[in-house]
């Protein structure tokens, strides 16, 4: 007994030194990393000491937390472990999320691409998983879209009828590619009904567009990725669509814009979903529409610095899971852009999240002067910007699960009023 205790003595000694050693050795390593590709944020930053949080606890916390967030090869663990949750079984269909405890319906999807359902194998987050293509499940909440509807309301009494203010409510990929019964029993809600919902709460002031119906009247085509929770550009090439038929101006037809390609493209939904093998094996390539009339903008930073950009950027060499930021140069809080070949004075702002960047660049062959906000970021007031800048007019463009999401529609609110 005393040589069994002695030796289980040692082994604990020995674990204990190996894992200190660990631990000292992940805190001086210098090549800490800084943002993590598969979860797309920046990492904790080592804390700002004071004695004040010293005393506290809330320093040790913050360096509890950088430590963690910023451990070296934390990166290739995190995909080493979603491989290994994938060798635990097959697994064809997967909901990741709180979206409902019932089971997966036996219903196939609207279009061919989407594999039939089996059966539910992993809840993590609001994903819905089958085959090699993910989808947002999107939950109606009537009263942040009322606030929605009502703050654009307000805002478009304020410019006065010489400013022509439109929404554009986008559907995210559930909502068109599911079916109503499969939508149901994940969960989810209509989407078109939301939609309505909300335009119904709007008053004559907004000119709403039926985006939906333009992008499900195309819906056996690919307007979303498969890895991501964004549109493809095509996606958003219909809804501009409407919106220029809503304007009464001409549409530029596709064969106006330079093609690019970008392969090799895993998004936010291939991240959130533990890195699903199934997303891995394929994924998305982005292709982009570029303005023959210009590819120059310039935009803001949120360090209120001015930089200048591409309309689409070569994102060859960019990491797998940045591809989408082609567009635009990602989310910035302003943007201008103007275009040379038109001297009319025309005028538009783009007011949006992260699916207004696929969208914009259709609208530079219709106005001299294209502006974008992103009320994420932008610390300014939209009703100062269109009186300095003489926009004419205002388009809001938010998807579905936006306009519905409190903190978003809080942030909106403040550029309104």
């Amino acid at each position: 007994m005393s040589n069994h205790h002695g030796f289980a003595k040692l082994k604990t000694i020995l674990f204990s030194t190996l894992f200190i050693a660990m631990a000292i050795i992940a805190l001086i390593m210098p090549w800490r990393p800084t943002k993590s590709a598969i979860e797309k944020r920046t990492l904790a930053k080592f804390p700002t000491l004071t004695v004040t949080n010293l005393i506290n606890g809330k320093n040790l916390d913050q360096i509890t937390t950088w430590y963690a967030d910023t451990f070296p090869g934390r990166e290739e663990l995190m995909s080493l472990n979603a491989t290994l949750k994938q060798a635990y079984g097959l697994h064809q269909t997967q909901v990741v999320g709180q979206v409902n405890q019932t089971a997966a319906p036996q219903h196939a999807a609207k279009i061919n691409r989407a594999a039939k359902l089996h059966g539910v194998d992993e809840k993590m987050n609001n994903l819905f998983i089958t085959g090699d293509r993910a989808y947002s499940m999107y939950g109606f909440v009537p009263g942040v879209l009322t606030d929605y509807a009502h703050a654009i309301t307000d805002f478009a009494k304020q410019v006065g009828p010489e400013v022509h203010v439109y929404d554009v409510i986008v559907p995210t990929s559930s909502g068109i590619y599911l079916d109503a019964a499969t939508t149901k029993e994940l969960g989810g809600s209509d989407q078109q009904q939301a939609i309505n919902f909300a335009y119904r709460k709007m008053g004559k002031q907004v000119a709403t567009v039926n985006a939906f119906k333009a992008i499900d009247n195309h819906s056996k085509e690919d307007l979303y990725f498969r890895t991501d929770h964004h549109w493809t550009a095509k996606g958003a090439y219909y809804a501009y669509q409407a919106l220029m038929a809503k304007m009464k101006q001409p549409v530029s037809p596709l064969s106006d814009y330079r093609v690019r390609k970008f392969p090799g493209f895993l998004g936010t939904s291939y991240a959130y979903s533990n890195q699903s093998p199934a997303l891995k094996k394929h994924p998305d390539t982005v292709v982009a529409y570029q303005p023959k009339a210009t590819n120059e903008l310039t935009y803001r930073d949120r360090d209120g610095q001015t930089q200048s950009a591409k309309i689409i950027a070569d994102a060859t060499q960019y990491d797998e899971a940045n591809k989408y930021m082609t567009f635009i140069a990602g989310d910035q809080p302003f943007e201008e852009i103007n275009n040379p070949k038109l001297h009319d004075g025309s005028s538009i702002v783009v007011v949006k999240e992260s699916f207004g960047n696929a969208f914009t660049p259709f609208l530079v062959n219709n106005f001299e002067h294209v502006y974008v906000v992103d009320y994420r970021y932008y610390d300014g007031k939209l009703a100062d910007l269109v009186r300095e800048k003489h926009i004419q007019n205002v388009v809001f463009l938010n998807n579905i699960s936006a306009a519905s999401t409190d903190t978003l529609v809080g942030s909106l609110i403040d550029l309104l009023k």
